[in-house]
C-alpha cells in the first residue's frame, strides 16, 4: 500500500502518515529467509523421523511454533498419506456411565488388545494401555505376552501411585477387567467401573484411537 501511494507522488513519509504505519514498516527488509533454509531443514528431519505425525506434532518436536511449522508445512507441501475413516457413532451413556470427562483424573480408559505382531522368535505379545480421556495422555503400557486380572491390578497400582486415582475407569468386558479382584481393588479405592456396551467398541473411542495411533507411529515403522 505504501509503495502504490509513493508511485502516485506521495513522499514515504506522507505514504506513512496517510496509512496509519510507522516509518520504519516502509523501510524494513524481511529477515525471515536467512533462517528459512534452517527451519526447513528442521521439519522436513522431524517429518521423516515420524511420517505419521502432523504439522502439530511435529512443531512441538521441532521448538519452532505451530505458525512457523504450519506455514511451512502449507507452503512446501507436506502431507500424510489418506487414511480409511470409520463412520462415527454416538456412545450411549447410562446413569452409572459417565460420559465425555469433564477434567483430568475424571475418567480413564483402559484396553488389552493383540496387536497382532510378534517378535523375532515368533511368540505373538499383547499391550495393556491405560488412557486419561480429557488430556489424552497414556499413563501406562504394558507388553506381555499374556495379561490377566494380577497384571491389570499391579499396572493400575504403579500408575495410580505416580498419577493418582480416577473417580471412573472405562473398559470393555473383557475377563480381565471384569474379574472380582479387579472390582474389589478399585472398589478400594474409591473409583468406579463402567463398561461399555458389548460388541460396541466405539463406546471406548479413545482407547480405541490410540491404539491405531501405537500401531501406525510405531508398531508398523518397527
Amino acid at each position: 500500500m505504501i509503495d502504490a501511494l509513493v508511485e502516485h507522488g506521495l513522499s514515504a513519509r506522507a505514504a506513512c502518515r496517510w496509512t496509519g504505519q510507522s516509518r520504519a514498516v516502509a523501510t524494513y527488509t524481511l529477515k525471515r529467509p536467512a533462517q528459512e533454509a534452517v527451519w526447513l531443514q528442521t521439519v522436513r528431519r522431524v517429518a521423516q523421523a515420524n511420517p505419521r505425525y502432523g504439522y502439530r506434532r511435529v512443531a512441538v518436536k521441532s521448538g519452532l511454533g505451530f505458525g512457523r511449522t504450519w506455514r511451512l508445512w502449507k507452503q512446501h507441501d507436506f502431507r500424510l498419506a489418506p487414511q480409511r475413516r470409520r463412520p462415527k457413532r454416538q456412545p450411549t451413556t447410562g446413569p452409572n456411565r459417565p460420559g465425555q470427562a469433564e477434567h483430568p483424573k475424571h475418567v480413564w480408559t483402559y484396553d488389552t488388545r493383540s496387536v497382532h505382531d510378534q517378535l523375532a522368535e515368533g511368540r505373538p505379545f499383547k499391550t495393556l494401555s491405560v488412557l486419561d480421556e480429557f488430556t489424552r495422555e497414556c499413563v501406562a503400557i504394558l507388553v506381555a505376552f499374556s495379561i490377566r486380572a494380577d497384571e491389570v491390578i499391579r499396572v493400575l497400582h504403579t500408575v495410580f501411585r505416580q498419577h493418582g486415582a480416577p473417580e471412573f475407569l472405562r473398559s470393555d468386558n473383557g475377563g480381565e477387567f471384569t474379574a472380582a479382584a479387579v472390582q474389589v481393588w478399585l472398589e478400594d479405592r474409591h473409583t468406579g467401573t463402567t463398561f461399555i456396551t458389548p460388541g460396541h467398541p466405539w463406546e471406548n473411542g479413545f482407547i480405541e484411537s490410540f491404539h491405531d495411533k501405537f500401531r501406525d507411529e510405531c508398531l508398523q515403522r518397527e
